[in-house]
């Protein structure tokens, strides 16, 4: 919806992450990845900067630096 009505990519994708960590004021340790954050991170298939679509493949999730998730071969 946001990408309809003009914004980027990596506008979208920044205001879902680093942005609504500040929103929250817990962008000290969400939203980014940095030394001294917390590493949780969804790998997917795909560059979401050129289609949203692949935040849809995900491959592997990440909780604390550590896998808890992935997709099946």
């Amino acid at each position: 919806m946001f990408v309809e009505q003009g914004y980027s990519l990596a506008g979208v994708l920044r205001m879902a992450t680093l942005g609504n960590a500040e929103i929250l004021q817990l962008d000290d340790t969400l939203g980014s990845i940095a030394p001294g954050k917390l590493a949780d991170i969804v790998l997917v298939e795909g560059n979401p900067l050129e289609t949203l679509d692949a935040l849809r493949q995900i491959r592997h999730v990440l909780k604390g630096g550590e896998v808890v998730a992935a997709a099946s071969e």
